[in-house]
């Protein structure tokens, strides 16, 4: 076992670049999952350690972060099956002369799966190390919008997740490699092999092809026949977990084609290359052609980062542009003003305040000199954040809404509160009564299996409290649960004040005038009353997510990053295993400049591949989250799924077009200096390679 290891050691240390580069897409990946918690525990500091009516942006938050990083480990795994892949048809005569001088299979796939576990052991240790810092550059990033986050420490179950990913995944890359390294016999292994001339073809009837293609098929017809967003949104989380589940079916339905498809765009880059491309274009054109397997685990890296890109986009779009903007068009039409203690305008900043009651709860001062102000101009509701997590809607840890009676009486009008199920008269009469009574969403009241005049147990400031559903449906611009004016003993402390003041002017109100006065308040309470229209409170939840998106790109960029240190991995060995052809390039006359413009454009075409490949997944899951999803959590039963699905379509792509020009640029700038270190020297040299990393290599020759 002591042989073994050092073995092991030298090997490692014989492939230094790469084994660094296989360990640094490890680390992206764990560093992203244990940056999430350091997240998660920043924004609760800022909240006193505490919960917080916010907290459902910061689970989702957290899941969309681990998310990441379990694509980012996904795509290190592609990376690091095609660089063991690579090694051992590399070393194949190194193994061949350890078998004959008396290593068994075992030994030889125990060598191989050391070095794996040794190159993602070094990978999740600086992965680990890093999570700390990133976690903190993140919450550092949400103050650039206002938000002043506490100090995140790493937690023990993260630590625990991204070393069981990071090795796990590690591990599981390097089986097949490991036994194919363990399978061959010592004469065949003795044999002089040349990997890189043979000519691999995919063939449309294969079965992995047909198995890519009729998964594909089936989870599409599927999906627009009978979509399942048009039922499951009343099982919550069924929603959640049919888009993880058939996101995850599509991806491997178009890893399992992505093969075929590689090699049809090759065959088609191909005449052009040729005819436009030179020397450099044809050796390019046939080197992709040779192996469809690598060219899709190398492009793949690109692909996973892109199409996490584009599709969180399409959820965020449905999410915004769908759900709310449907949603939010009687709430434009009930044109009034909200008056609240912290800036709705100021997007992520504003979670500052949904943290502690004192800061989002309204100064008395400010509640009188509103009420001076409107008179009888206008009607007047006051509303309270509760938490009260059995009757979270639209989504878990959702805050609900305490109301006052005036507030309450408006649901009279259908074009207030939306009532899905139930009689209104009775819906109102519930509200008002003494106790505790609430309304809610179809998906709450479908998970307790409730309609109007049935109840719900909550749990309230002393204990549980039994509320009766007053009716389902939806108010204002995102469908919370309501608890009714005789409720406010059972959720809000004694002495505590409004977190918001409603105005909603009479029709025979100058709305002109009585908007400026209101607006004075602004000018009479700085930091104290900040007044919000309709328009703004649509606003305000839109701009909260578009720049918690703006975070979520800058560590996709990551995934981006990491397929760069895959890329470069990839053509370096896989230059390794050319040197000899390329001294037969040399010698027949080709030139060096020639050579490099062929390896460089082999690995733009790559990225290129990559990205397509990316935009095609990504749209997939961009329509698939409003297939699975719909709009029933949002009170929105009847939307038009198949019509949401093609809307999204635009927005996640105007979110990942960057990355469309980023990847081929970026696979073409690593590949630059490895291309011209593998034209350094003479032709005879290039006809005789040493078995060598090409950057230790460099540096000797230096």
């Amino acid at each position: 076992m002591k042989s073994l290891n050092e073995l092991v050691i030298r090997n490692l240390d014989q492939s230094r670049s790469r084994t660094l580069l296989t360990a640094l897409s490890v680390s992206i990946g764990v560093a992203t999952i244990t940056a999430t918690g350091v997240f998660e525990s920043g924004i609760k500091a800022s909240w006193g350690g505490g919960e917080g009516p916010a907290g459902f942006i910061v689970n989702i938050t957290a899941i969309l972060f681990t998310g990441v990083g379990g694509m980012i480990l996904l795509a290190a795994g592609f990376l690091i099956f095609n660089a063991f892949a690579m090694t051992v048809t590399q070393r194949q005569k190194q193994i061949g002369m350890m078998r004959a001088l008396g290593m068994t299979r075992k030994q030889v796939m125990r060598l191989i799966l050391l070095e794996a576990l040794a190159t993602g052991g070094i990978g999740t240790i600086i992965g680990l190390l890093l999570g700390q810092p990133f976690g903190q550059a993140i919450l550092s990033s949400m103050s650039q919008f206002g938000f002043e986050a506490g100090r995140g420490s790493l937690r023990l179950q993260d630590v625990l997740l991204a070393i069981f990913l990071g090795m796990g995944i590690t591990l599981f890359a390097s089986l097949v490699p490991a036994r194919r390294a363990a399978s061959v016999s010592p004469m065949t292994a003795l044999k002089e092999t040349d990997d890189a001339k043979q000519v691999t073809k995919v063939e449309f009837r294969s079965p992995r092809t047909m198995a890519g293609f009729i998964v594909g098929i089936l989870i599409w017809a599927w999906l627009l026949i009978a979509p399942p967003g048009e039922w499951s949104g009343y099982y919550p989380p069924l929603d959640l977990v049919l888009l993880q589940v058939v996101g995850i079916i599509w991806l491997f339905a178009v890893i399992l084609l992505a093969p075929y498809l590689f090699q049809k765009a090759a065959d088609w880059v191909k005449p052009f290359l040729w005819k436009f491309g030179g020397i450099s274009g044809r050796l390019a054109a046939d080197n992709l052609q040779r192996n469809p397997a690598r060219l899709t685990l190398t492009a793949l890296s690109f692909a996973i980062g892109i199409s996490v890109l584009v599709g969180a986009a399409g959820l965020v779009s449905f999410q915004n542009d769908v759900l709310l903007g449907t949603i939010s068009k009687n709430a434009l039409q009930e044109a009034g003003w909200h008056i609240y203690a912290f800036d709705r305008s100021s997007g992520v900043a504003q979670l500052s305040s949904f943290g502690n009651t004192s800061a989002s709860a309204l100064d008395p001062a400010v509640i009188e000199a509103a009420a001076e102000i409107v008179r009888d101009r206008a009607e007047v509701g006051t509303i309270y954040m509760v938490n009260a997590a059995e009757i979270g809607s639209p989504t878990t840890g959702f805050p609900s809404f305490l109301l006052n009676e005036s507030e309450v009486k408006r649901f009279r009008r259908p074009e207030v509160f939306n009532l899905l199920e139930g009689d209104r008269d009775e819906m109102l009469r519930l509200l008002l009564q003494p106790g505790c009574a609430l309304t809610t969403s179809p998906a709450v009241a479908a998970k307790f299996k409730v309609t109007q005049g049935h109840s719900i147990s909550v749990t309230g400031i002393h204990g549980k409290v039994d509320c009766v559903v007053a009716g389902v449906g939806s108010y204002g611009i995102v469908p919370v649960s309501l608890l009714s004016p005789g409720a406010r003993d059972f959720f809000v402390p004694e002495g505590r004040t409004p977190d918001t003041y409603a105005i909603h002017p009479r029709p025979d109100t100058d709305r002109a005038a009585l908007e400026a006065d209101i607006f004075k308040l602004e000018e009479r309470f700085p930091d104290k009353a900040f007044v919000s229209t309709a328009d703004q409170e649509v606003r305000a939840v839109t701009d909260t997510s578009d720049q918690l998106m703006v975070i979520f790109n800058g560590m996709l960029l990551l995934a981006i990053v990491g397929a760069a240190f895959g890329m470069l991995n990839t053509v370096m060995v896989g230059i390794l295993e050319r040197q000899k052809e390329i001294g037969l390039l040399r010698a027949v006359g080709s030139t060096r400049g020639q050579i490099m413009n062929m390896l460089i454009l082999e690995s733009v075409l790559t990225g290129i591949f990559g990205v397509l490949l990316g935009a095609v997944m990504g749209f997939g899951w961009a329509a698939i989250s409003a297939l699975t999803i719909g709009g029933i959590a949002w009170t929105l039963p009847d939307l038009d799924l198949r019509a949401a699905a093609w809307v999204v379509l635009t927005p996640a792509f105007l979110n990942g077009w960057w990355a469309f020009i980023a990847a081929p640029l970026m696979a073409g700038l690593i590949a630059y200096p490895v291309a011209r270190s593998a034209v350094r020297g003479s032709a005879v040299d290039a006809l005789q390679p040493e078995r060598r990393d090409i950057i230790s290599a460099n540096r000797s020759a230096q």
